[in-house]
């Protein structure tokens, strides 16, 4: 416990002194409009949402039609127990809407463990717009509404992947964006195919993993930090602005969870989310977004035991 004293109008900036910081559940405040932690609630029982703001910004998120949840000792997942077979997941809908700038971040993680490997490769999405989906306002799970708006806009999103087996068998997650090439085909934001930069680490494939997006569509910046790694695109100015701009006119949202990359029912997820956040209109520096990463650790560490 601490206390704060503010005097109006006094200005302490020239002393030289370090500044005091804000912090709500052990996360930098300025600037932070939704958090959402999912550690309330008995384990075992469906979750039916809405995903409470712990930011005090009354900013809670109910769940996508569809979805299938369930509360654990650990967050939220989409199966009862990892060896359960996968479905098509869940999705919260935040009301915080998608900007030319902004810094998300979660906790979360791929229910698939190393062995035996996925029969193919498995992509779960903690994070992305509902402007990527058919119906941005009211976003399903059903078979055709996510990943349809690709052709039009572009598409900026997370996954962690689970490739079948090999070398392949490690935690990672990466950015996957892609954005129409003007002859009918998509192309990464970097250059070449469809960008999908990753970070990644040793340890098994279904440990939990805190990470942060930076997003700044002016300096057509993306970037992805997690395990004391950074990749992503610079200097990307179109896309990035295209894809904004094309989210904000269709009023994309922030949405977090247990996602399925992809339209068809084919593609099938399980997965678990701790915690998931916005600043809208702060793109963070990459010292701050090292910081956020080591305060979602701390805050989460007694919960969750090791986070990568």
């Amino acid at each position: 416990m601490s206390l704060k004293i503010v005097i109006p109008g006094a200005d302490f900036s020239g002393l030289g002194n370090p500044k005091v910081k804000d912090y709500i559940e052990g996360l930098p405040a300025a600037g932070l409009s939704a958090l959402y932690l999912f550690d309330e609630g008995p384990s075992g029982r469906d979750f039916s949402g809405p995903a409470q703001d712990r930011s005090g910004n009354g900013r809670h998120a109910p769940l996508w039609t569809g979805s299938v949840a369930r509360k654990t000792a650990g967050g939220v997942s989409n199966v009862a127990s990892p060896s359960d077979e996968r479905n098509r997941g869940f999705g919260i809908l935040t009301p915080v809407g998608i900007t030319r700038k902004f810094t998300v971040f979660g906790v979360t993680r791929n229910l698939f463990a190393a062995t035996p490997p996925p029969a193919s490769n498995v992509y779960m999405s903690p994070w992305l717009s509902s402007g990527d989906v058919a119906s941005p306002s009211s976003p399903s799970l059903v078979s055709g509404n996510v990943g349809t708006v690709a052709a039009v806009d572009g598409v900026l999103n997370l996954n962690q992947q689970n490739v079948t087996g090999g070398t392949a068998d490690y935690p990672e997650i990466g950015i996957f964006t892609s954005t129409p090439d003007g002859s009918g085909g998509t192309r990464g934001w970097g250059g070449g195919g469809p960008g999908r930069p990753f970070v990644q680490t040793t340890g098994p494939k279904d440990s939990w993993i805190a990470w942060v997006l930076l997003f700044d569509a002016d300096a057509g910046e993306v970037f992805l930090h997690g395990f004391g790694s950074q990749v992503g695109f610079s200097g990307a100015q179109v896309p990035a602005q295209l894809w904004a701009d094309g989210q904000i006119a269709l009023g994309g949202k922030h949405c977090f969870g247990v996602l399925p990359y992809g339209s068809t029912t084919s593609v099938l997820v399980k997965g678990e989310i701790a915690m998931g956040g916005i600043y809208p209109d702060i793109a963070k520096t990459p010292a701050e977004a090292d910081e956020l990463i080591a305060a979602m650790k701390a805050r989460l560490a007694p919960q969750l035991g090791t986070i990568l």
